[in-house]
C-alpha cells in the first residue's frame, strides 16, 4: 500500500537509470517520508535522512520500514474499518426491523398466550420446528 500513490508518482521520479537519478531517487523518498511524518505526528517516525535508503537493512531501516507498517495498518482500518462498521450497523438495523415484524405476528396470532411467549424466544427451537 502506498500512503498517497498518485502524489508519490508526482514527487518521486521512477525508473532509476543511473547513479545521478538513483541519488535523486534517494532524496526524493526521504523528501516523501518526512512529508508522511509531519502528516503523522501519532506514528512516531524517526529523523529520515538519505543514508539509511541506501541499504536495506541495518536498525534504523527497520525502524522506518515498522513505522511504516504501523501507518499502513492505521490507513487500512481507517479506510475499511468504517465500512465494516456501517454494514455492522445495517445488519442490526434490519435485525431489530425483523425482531418487531416477527413481534406483531406472534401479537396477532390466533394461539394461546403460553405459545406466544415461546415464539418470542428464537432460541426455543422446540416451537419453531412444530
Amino acid at each position: 500500500m502506498i500512503y498517497d500513490a498518485e502524489r508519490f508518482r508526482k514527487l518521486v521520479e521512477w525508473p532509476v537509470l543511473c547513479k545521478k537519478t538513483e541519488a535523486k531517487y534517494r532524496n526524493d523518498v526521504k523528501d516523501y517520508l518526512n512529508v508522511i511524518a509531519v502528516e503523522n505526528p501519532d506514528i512516531g517516525f524517526p529523523n529520515i535522512v538519505a543514508t539509511y535508503l541506501h541499504h536495506a537493512s541495518g536498525t534504523k531501516f527497520m525502524l522506518i520500514m515498522w513505522k511504516l507498517s504501523q501507518l499502513a495498518v492505521k490507513k487500512y482500518l481507517m479506510r475499511y474499518g468504517r465500512e465494516e462498521k456501517e454494514q455492522l450497523a445495517s445488519i442490526k438495523t434490519e435485525l431489530f426491523n425483523k425482531k418487531q415484524s416477527v413481534t406483531k405476528c406472534i401479537i396477532t396470532a390466533p394461539v394461546a398466550a403460553s405459545i406466544k411467549q415461546r415464539l418470542k424466544n428464537v432460541e426455543d427451537s422446540e416451537i419453531i420446528q412444530s
